[in-house]
């Protein structure tokens, strides 16, 4: 069995073939496989990629091995990758551009509750610059998984006033057949009103824009699968106009929905 200490809290162990991460001897148990090597004196050089998460999108999810029989990685390599990344990673303080969200976070806030004082002072920080800057994957994981529910209003309202208004909203394209909405559609409902409110008021993305253009095709033609997507979008800006929540800029497409639904 090999073994791999990090940190004080954290080792690594390879077992039956399989990495395995342990917190203060405790296994920590999260979806985990390895990603890119990214040279962090080189990070600052990357035009286009600013963290794992984004250029796992940029690589279409391709460091997620689609036929594990044809690409399967030694498990001593991919032992000694996981031990490389998370090593980057703590030597980093903790630098959530260098470890896969789904990870990072998770690990965060493990870390924090067995008492790493480390943890406990970045993991809002780490959240919040994510939040900003991250992809919109990561921007949804961090809602849907209540990391954003760990910033107080007031903090929430400084990042977003702080994030640059000269910077042009990017448009999230959802409409085509290859999408799964459905899934989608289940976040949206789980989500707290607070949470969606961020999400369509984001002031990176356009989440709604897409979804407006395409709304009449949508409603036409429901072999798509796509309407319980316009539903809960529905439902969420119902309330948060009962609520007075609701932006004024949203309330013609409410007044649309309305009349279409």
């Amino acid at each position: 069995m090999n073994e791999f200490k990090i940190s004080d809290l954290i080792t690594l162990k390879l077992e039956d073939g399989k990495t395995l991460i342990y917190v203060d001897g405790v296994e920590f148990r999260q979806c985990k496989y390895l990603l890119l090597d990214i040279p962090v004196e080189q990070a600052s050089s990357f035009e286009e990629i600013d963290s794992i998460d984004e250029a796992a999108e940029k690589l279409d999810h391709s460091e997620e091995p689609r036929d594990r029989n044809i690409t399967q990685i030694p498990p001593e390599v991919e032992f000694w990758g996981h031990c490389s990344n998370l090593q980057v990673w703590v030597e980093n303080e903790y630098d959530s551009r260098l470890l896969h969200s789904n990870l990072a976070f998770p690990l965060l806030e493990k870390l924090a509750y067995f008492g790493d004082s480390l943890a406990e002072r970045v993991i809002k920080e780490e959240v919040a610059m994510r939040l900003m800057n991250g992809t919109f994957s990561t921007v949804r994981y961090l809602l849907i998984e209540g990391y954003f529910d760990l910033l107080r209003e007031e903090e929430v309202q400084t990042m977003i006033s702080g994030y640059s208004k000269k910077r042009k909203k990017e448009k999230i394209t959802f409409i085509h057949e290859d999408m799964n909405l459905d899934a989608l559609a289940g976040d949206i409902h789980g989500m707290t009103l607070k949470q969606f409110k961020f999400l369509i008021d984001h002031p990176k993305f356009d989440f709604l824009e897409d979804f407006q253009e395409h709304l009449d095709k949508i409603i036409l033609d429901r072999t798509f699968g796509q309407y319980e997507y316009i539903i809960g979008i529905f439902h969420k800006l119902l309330d948060l106009e009962e609520k007075n929540m609701l932006e004024k800029k949203y309330i013609p497409l409410l007044k649309k929905l309305k009349e279409k639904l």
